[in-house]
């Protein structure tokens, strides 16, 4: 519906991963960065049967990522808002 490219997240054997609550992973990629991630978070989460998003927008103000050549790169947001 929004351009993602969508695909079910398998073991090496081609066999969905199943997580250990019995469900599967379905890998969503954008076509363009997110421009409102709250809003793409809530979005994804309405149809029933989505568990999760992997999208936290608002809970961190600092992300390590680590790759798989060992690097590691750490981004801090400009600005932290609070909300209540």
């Amino acid at each position: 519906k929004q351009g993602y490219q969508v695909q079910l997240r398998t073991l090496r054997e081609g066999v969905p991963y199943v997580t250990d609550n019995g469900n599967e992973i379905l890998d969503l990629r954008p076509p363009r960065p997110l421009e409102d991630p709250r809003a793409t978070a809530a979005e994804l989460r309405a149809p029933v049967g989505v568990v999760e998003t992997g999208l936290f927008p608002g809970m961190a103000h600092r992300v390590v990522i680590g790759y798989s050549d060992g690097r590691v790169e750490e981004r801090v947001a400009s600005a932290v808002v609070r909300r209540r």
